[in-house]
């Protein structure tokens, strides 16, 4: 009876600890070269490691008909249906555009402030939400619902990736964009929480500090979309400011992640962490330190541009 029983505990831990890689796998969202699934640390990832999501880029998309199969071709690998996703803004930062088979869109900032019209945005947003759909793309990562405190903003004011200097108009024009993909069955990603609009310097390059900039009405977009019922994806930006954590940026912060967004401002939708392989974060912690930080502040999903690390499986290495 005793070697039963051990015989049932370790098919129950193997069982677990299967269940388990899987579940991790899942948390990730990664990047891979070409425009078809031809890696074979991809396909391994889709078939055998079970990753929850890729992301394209524009190397990844030559024209509308070679989007479609390259989709069709990652559902049919994966046996968990992935969360497909492209960062299609507008403007300066939109994947799908004239030189891969599309067109150029206005940015966020001609929309918001220069435009400032419901039908204007209304239309160019379901524009972008049908190239989405038909290429079947399942998550946008936009609106940015950063509000344009400074317009010199590396990041965002300098790209026009911002609607509007208005915390309001922010708030509108990224209520009506999100109900334009929601129609077309698309979803959302608000962006940078808490907030990258008054950020004198690139996340992306190394560590931001606002501190000093920062105010709390770059909140006001984020809740109001949150009290009107929003519940997709909000991604957390490595964004360090000291009185609202004085140790990790925001996106590695239970403080920020999970108390202020989750607890004080009521979200109840996923958390995306910005790519996880950003200057912010390499410059200054540790593969390891990162994951474990990322998933202890309250991340539902982790974000790599790339499924390689040392010419390895990513998606191995965090799992592990």
């Amino acid at each position: 009876m005793v070697k039963l029983i051990l015989i049932l505990l370790l098919s129950i831990s193997v069982y677990a600890q299967t269940d388990l890689r899987q579940k991790i796998s899942q948390m990730l969202m990664v990047g891979f070269p070409g425009t078809t699934v031809s890696d074979s640390i991809l396909l391994n990832d889709l078939q055998l490691r079970g990753v929850g999501g890729v992301i394209l880029f524009s190397g990844n998309v030559e024209s509308p008909s070679q989007l479609v199969q390259l989709t069709s071709q990652l559902q049919n690998l994966s046996d968990i249906p992935l969360f497909i996703s492209i960062d299609q803004e507008g403007g300066r930062i939109a994947r799908l555009k004239e030189s891969n088979g599309y067109s150029n869109t206005y940015t966020a900032f001609e929309i918001g402030s220069i435009f400032n019209d419901e039908t204007v945005t209304r239309d160019w947003a379901s524009l972008m939400a049908g190239w989405l759909e038909d290429g079947g793309i399942n998550v946008n990562l936009a609106p940015v619902a950063d509000v344009n405190v400074n317009p010199t903003s590396p990041a965002i004011g300098n790209l026009d990736r911002s609607f509007s200097k208005i915390p309001d108009s922010v708030y509108q024009h990224c209520s009506w964009f999100t109900d334009e993909f929601h129609q077309k069955n698309i979803i959302n990603t608000l962006k940078h929480f808490p907030g990258h609009g008054s950020a004198d310097t690139d996340s992306h390059l190394g560590f931001t500090d606002i501190t000093t900039t920062w105010a709390d009405s770059e909140l006001v977009p984020f809740r109001k979309l949150f009290q009107s019922g929003y519940k997709d994806f909000v991604m957390t930006g490595h964004l360090y400011n000291a009185n609202l954590d004085s140790v990790y940026p925001s996106s590695l912060s239970p403080k920020v992640t999970t108390k202020l967004l989750r607890y004080d401002l009521g979200f109840e939708g996923i958390v995306i962490t910005d790519g996880m392989f950003m200057g912010a974060i390499t410059n200054n912690y540790s593969f390891d330190e990162a994951v474990t930080l990322a998933i202890n502040a309250g991340n539902d999903i982790l974000l790599y541009t790339t499924n390689k690390i040392d010419g390895k499986s990513l998606v191995d290495s965090v799992v592990n």
